[in-house]
C-alpha cells in the first residue's frame, strides 16, 4: 500500500467514528427528550365521576366559551364521537359552563381536552384536577350571606307567627 491510500483508509476511519458519535450522541439526546416528556407529564383526573353501565358520566366546568352556539359546537364535538354516547351542556349553580358527558373507558380528561383546545377552550380546572391537585377551587357559598327564603304565616291553629329577633341562631332554636 502506498502512502496515499494508508492516509485515506485513516480519514475514512475518522469520518466513520465521527459519524457514528453522531449517532450515539442524537440517540442520547432523544432518550433525554422523551425522559423528560415522561418525568413533566401532568396526569389530569375528572372529580366528578359517575360509574354508570358501560362507562362512566363525568361533568367539568369549562373556560373561554364565547356563547350558546359556540358551546353547542363544542357539545356536537362531543357527541359525533363513538366514544361519548350522551352528553349535555348547562350553566352551573356557579354560573360557569359546565359539560355532562356519558363516557366509556377509554376517555380520558386529556382526550377531552384534546376537543375542547380544538374549539380554544379549556378546563376550568375546578371540576378536573392536574396530578390530584384543583388548580382552581371554587370558594364555598358563605352560608351567612346566602339569601333565605321569605317566611310564610301558617294558618293553622296553634301554630306560632315567626319573629325575627336579628339574631340567627336565637331564631332558629325557637
Amino acid at each position: 500500500m502506498t502512502e496515499g491510500e494508508l492516509e485515506a483508509i485513516v480519514i475514512y476511519r475518522q469520518f466513520n467514528v465521527l459519524q457514528n458519535m453522531k449517532k450515539v450522541f442524537l440517540i442520547f439526546w432523544v432518550i433525554i427528550l422523551n425522559l423528560s416528556n415522561f418525568i413533566y407529564c401532568q396526569k389530569l383526573e375528572f372529580t366528578h365521576i359517575k360509574p354508570i353501565v358501560g362507562g362512566y358520566t363525568v361533568y367539568f366546568h369549562v373556560k373561554d366559551i364565547k356563547d350558546d352556539s359556540h358551546a353547542k359546537e363544542i357539545l356536537n364535538d362531543f357527541l359525533s364521537d363513538n366514544n361519548i354516547s350522551w352528553g349535555r351542556h348547562f350553566i352551573s349553580i356557579e354560573g360557569k359552563h359546565r359539560y355532562q358527558l356519558n363516557i366509556n373507558e377509554f376517555v380520558t380528561p386529556e382526550y377531552i381536552r384534546k376537543i375542547l383546545n380544538a374549539h380554544g377552550t379549556d378546563f376550568d380546572f375546578s371540576t378536573v384536577s392536574v396530578d390530584g391537585v384543583i388548580l382552581n377551587k371554587s370558594p364555598l357559598p358563605n352560608k351567612n350571606n346566602s339569601p333565605e327564603s321569605e317566611r310564610i304565616k301558617v294558618n293553622a291553629a296553634g301554630f306560632p307567627e315567626y319573629k325575627s329577633t336579628g339574631n340567627k341562631v336565637e331564631d332558629d332554636e325557637r
